[in-house]
């Protein structure tokens, strides 16, 4: 019975141990980075100034583009106000990228394997061997900018990248060096040599500028240029003569002239039935025969 007890102690011992030991291994970390403003979901690890995310973690940059190490060997870096869904791919070295909006950039080098991005409407496949250069951005609308650049070697070292549709069975492919905009996540509506670049803003665009970066919160607005004219002073001066002599005014100007009359409509009169006419010899008629009726009865 001691014995039992002992061993159940022990096992009990063991137990506590193993689940002790796994709450502070070290996290199995696909990227690292430095803390900074950038909102972290998921499993993460603090040591020092640098953060190591696991995989599964979301990173949502924010008024600054956030940088990532990538454990498989390149760098991620997530514009500002974007967010990206990190994962490990099933081989060692692959990764799988979920831009959910805003834009991202990863630059690594690829090997047997794949990496895939992933859009709410596109499924961006990166195949090996050959180093990746690529730039995204995405908007709610579904239109999606895919900068393909062309590594060293103009273009035969860039990755295979191939384009294809959630929900369709569409197939595009970007070439290296090209780059093109997928309007409304559809393979079928490509607008090739997109003007606007497709990942984060390298420089503040001027006063004048309002580039697609700015308009969808991917780069801040320009600063507020102050005036050259120290405040207390006039910033301008306008002199203008006033001169007004009485002996010689100004003519008057001439009346305006009365609108042409309009003559009344002239009355429409009205027509009326004419009395009707008998004729004279009617009333002779009636005169004598009242006269012999009533004359003969009173001589009698």
């Amino acid at each position: 019975m001691k014995i039992v007890r002992h061993g159940a102690g022990a096992l009990l011992c063991c137990v506590c141990c193993t689940a002790f030991a796994q709450t502070v291994s070290p996290v199995a970390a696909v990227a690292s980075m430095p803390v900074s403003d950038a909102k972290v979901s998921g499993g993460v690890e603090i040591s020092g100034h640098v953060m190591r995310l696991a995989t599964g973690s979301t990173v949502e940059a924010g008024q600054r583009d956030a940088e990532l190490a990538l454990a498989a060997g390149g760098t991620l870096k997530i514009c500002m106000n974007s967010a990206v869904h990190l994962a490990a791919g099933a081989n060692s070295g692959e990764m799988m990228y979920s831009l959910d909006r805003g834009a991202m950039e990863v630059r690594r080098s690829l090997g047997e394997f794949s990496d895939v991005i992933v859009t709410p409407d596109l499924r961006i496949l990166l195949s090996g061997p050959g180093t990746a250069d690529l730039k995204i951005r995405t908007n709610p609308q579904g239109d999606t900018c895919i900068d393909n650049a062309a590594p060293t070697n103009s273009g035969q070292d860039a990755p295979y990248v191939t384009v294809t549709e959630q929900l369709g069975a569409g197939v595009y492919r970007v070439q290296p060096g090209q780059r093109v905009m997928l309007e409304h996540g559809s393979v079928s509506s490509v607008v090739d040599n997109e003007k606007e670049p497709c990942g984060c803003p390298s420089e503040p665009a001027s006063a004048t500028d309002f580039p697609v970066a700015q308009s969808e919160g991917l780069a801040p607005a320009p600063p507020v240029t102050e005036p050259a004219v120290p405040p207390g002073q006039v910033h301008a001066q306008a002199t203008v003569p006033f001169i007004f002599d009485a002996a010689h005014p100004p003519p008057a100007e001439p009346a305006p002239a009365a609108p042409p009359s309009v003559p009344a409509p002239a009355p429409v009169a009205h027509a009326t039935a004419p009395a009707p006419q008998y004729p004279p010899y009617l009333w002779d008629t009636l005169r004598h025969l009242y006269h012999r009726m009533f004359g003969k009865k009173k001589s009698q």
